[in-house]
C-alpha cells in the first residue's frame, strides 16, 4: 500500500505543474513523475472531487479561483489544502456527520476539514444548515433533505466565502444547536485565530453557553469534552425539576445513582453555570431546570455516549411512570453496579446495556 506522505508529495507536484501550465495531459504527468497513468488518473479524480481541477479526456485543467492568499511571507494555497491530510480529514468528517440528528439546526464553517463533512451528511432525515461558503453551498444543494440558510454578502474568490457585517450579525442572531468550525489555531487568551481577516468574525461568536462549558472544564480537570443538548425525555424531567432515578443500571454511566437537576436560571448566564456545577457534584451529568441536559467525559465520544445513555434512562423513567410506579434500584444494588462499571465491557470498547 502506498505511503500517505508519498501520495501527498506527488499530488503537490501535480498541482505545481498544473499551476505552471494550467492544462496538462495524463501522459505527461505520468512521464514527469515516473508513475503509471492509472496512478495519475486516481490522483486527478481526487483533485476533481475536491474542486481543484476540471477533467477532460486525457487532460486536466486547473480550476479557476481559490489561488490562496499571502500570510507571513508565504502563500496559503486553498487548492493544495483541500487534499492535504485527506484521510485524517475524512475520519474527522465521518465522525462529525454521525453527530447530526433529525431536526438539527447546524452551522458549517468554511474550512477544508469542515468541507469534507458535506460528503457524509445524513440523507434519511431532514435538518437545517447555515453556511457562508460557496463550495459547501454547492454540495448542500444536491441534498433535498437539507434546508439551507445562506446569509450572503461580499464574495471573496480566494476562498469562496461570502461575508459582510450584515451576514455576521445574521449568524449571531440565529442559534445553531451544533456548529462545525475550522480554525488556523487556538490561542490561550486570543481564542481562535485565522489567517484570513474577513472570515474571523463569522467564526468568533461563541455559544451563548460559553460560561456553562467553561465552569465544567475548570472544576472537573479530568474531563476533555462537554455536551449540552435538549433531548426530549431528559428535558421533560428538567421541566418537572425532577432528577433521573436508577430505574435502569445504565444510569451508572454518569458515575452516580441519581442525576440531579440544577435550579432554573436564564440560558447563557453565569448564574446558570454556577448552579449547574454546584448541583452536578460528582456526577458526570446534570439536568438544567426547564432547559435541557449537560454531560461531560474524557473525550467527545464518551460525553456524547453519556448523553445518549441518560436520554435512554429518562425515556424508561417517563414510560414506566406513565403506567405505574417504577421500582428504583436500591443503594446496595447501585453500589455493586458502580463497582462493576469500573471494569465493565470489552477491553478498549464501549459499555453495553
Amino acid at each position: 500500500m502506498e505511503n500517505g506522505n508519498a501520495k501527498e508529495r506527488r499530488i503537490a507536484q501535480e498541482l505545481e505543474l498544473l499551476k505552471q501550465y494550467q492544462r496538462v495531459s495524463v501522459k505527461d504527468l505520468a512521464a514527469t513523475l515516473e508513475v503509471s497513468e492509472m496512478t495519475i488518473r486516481r490522483d486527478l479524480d481526487l483533485l476533481r472531487k475536491n474542486h481543484v481541477l476540471e477533467r477532460s479526456y486525457g487532460y486536466a485543467t486547473l480550476a479557476k479561483g481559490g489561488d490562496g492568499y499571502a500570510y507571513d511571507g508565504e502563500v496559503y494555497d486553498l487548492r493544495l489544502a483541500r487534499i492535504q491530510n485527506l484521510s485524517e480529514k475524512d475520519r474527522i468528517a465521518k465522525y462529525a456527520a454521525t453527530l447530526i440528528e433529525p431536526g438539527d439546526w447546524i452551522f458549517l464553517d468554511n474550512g477544508t476539514t469542515v468541507g469534507r463533512i458535506t460528503s457524509y451528511l445524513p440523507t434519511d432525515f431532514e435538518f437545517t444548515v447555515l453556511c457562508y461558503n460557496f463550495t459547501i453551498l454547492a454540495e448542500l444543494l444536491k441534498r433535498p433533505n437539507i434546508k439551507i440558510i445562506f446569509p450572503g454578502g461580499y464574495y471573496h474568490p480566494e476562498d469562496y466565502n461570502f461575508t459582510s457585517p450584515e451576514a455576521v450579525d445574521f449568524i449571531r442572531r440565529h442559534r445553531a444547536n451544533k456548529s462545525f468550525i475550522s480554525v488556523s489555531g487556538i490561542h490561550r487568551s486570543l481564542g481562535i485565530t485565522c489567517i484570513n481577516a474577513h472570515i474571523v468574525d463569522s467564526k468568533r461568536k461563541p455559544s451563548s453557553e460559553w460560561a456553562l462549558h467553561t465552569v465544567f472544564y475548570k472544576n472537573k480537570p479530568d474531563i476533555r469534552a462537554v455536551v449540552h443538548t435538549h433531548p426530549v425525555y431528559s428535558t421533560i424531567f428538567a421541566i418537572l425539576n425532577k432528577p433521573l432515578k436508577a430505574v435502569h443500571y445504565a444510569i451508572a454511566d454518569a458515575g452516580v445513582d441519581e442525576v440531579p437537576c440544577a435550579p432554573y436560571h436564564l440560558f447563557g448566564t453565569v448564574e446558570l453555570a454556577e448552579e449547574a456545577i454546584k448541583a452536578c457534584g460528582n456526577s458526570k451529568a446534570v439536568l438544567l431546570a426547564n432547559h435541557g441536559l449537560l454531560t461531560c467525559g474524557k473525550d467527545l465520544e464518551s460525553a456524547y455516549g453519556l448523553t445518549c445513555n441518560m436520554e435512554f434512562v429518562a425515556e424508561l423513567q417517563y414510560r414506566s411512570m406513565s403506567i405505574g410506579t417504577p421500582v428504583i434500584l436500591n443503594g446496595q444494588d447501585m453500589k455493586q453496579v458502580l463497582e462493576k462499571f469500573m471494569t465493565y465491557g470489552q477491553p478498549g470498547g464501549k459499555k453495553g446495556y
